[in-house]
């Protein structure tokens, strides 16, 4: 107000109401939605970073309704496959994408599905049959996507996958979005590749 009192060149108040509605609107995006960093890998003395694990077990262990995990791989994680059962008895869906073998037929790597869940029944699992993908120079692409979605309205994206050496010794780096609009259009994204029959229960 002072500035607009102040200036040489006479500003409409309509004007003025017009920026004051646009800082508004943007300190209320900026502040609905949060992002933080999590790492695995070597420490200094100023890296407060959250390891990996913790914040993807902050993710399950915060979904109410749905949750969705998408792994190449996962191997030897028994506190997440604990926090998975956990969500599931809860009543929270849990959809897990995870990667194929590398066989002739493609089908689930049921190693890395044991490693995230007690039984298959408790959760729906999908798979990206090896014949609806691209190819090039004679391979097919790879589910290489590593993330967790819960509710639509928190998510967890990294370079790792569900693996032990993921979670503690590898050089891992992810962000977690709370708020916003990206978790929701990442969940309706997979939904939508459910729905088109490119990911497929299994």
């Amino acid at each position: 107000m002072r500035a607009w009192k102040a200036a040489t060149d006479a500003i409409a108040p309509p004007a003025v109401a017009f920026g004051l509605r646009a800082a508004m609107a943007g300190e209320t995006a900026r502040t609905r939605e949060r992002v933080d960093l999590a790492w695995t890998g070597p420490r200094t003395g100023t890296n407060l970073l959250p390891r990996t694990d913790q914040a993807l077990l902050s993710v399950i262990r915060g979904a109410k309704e749905s949750l969705f995990i998408v792994t190449f791989a996962a191997y030897r994680v028994e506190a997440i496959r604990r926090e998975v059962a956990a969500a599931a008895a809860r009543g929270v869906a849990v959809s897990l994408v995870v990667e194929t073998d590398d066989g002739p037929d493609g089908r689930i790597d049921f190693a890395a599905l044991a490693a995230l869940v007690d039984s298959a029944s408790a959760v729906r699992v999908y798979e990206w049959p090896v014949e609806v993908r691209p190819r090039s120079n004679g391979r097919h692409g790879t589910l290489h996507a590593k993330c967790a979605i819960a509710d639509g309205d928190t998510m967890f994206v990294s370079s790792a996958n569900l693996t032990e050496h993921a979670m503690e010794i590898n050089l891992e780096l992810g962000v977690v979005v709370r708020g916003g609009d990206a978790p929701g259009a990442v969940a309706r994204h997979f939904t939508a590749l459910m729905a088109a029959g490119v990911l497929r229960a299994r």
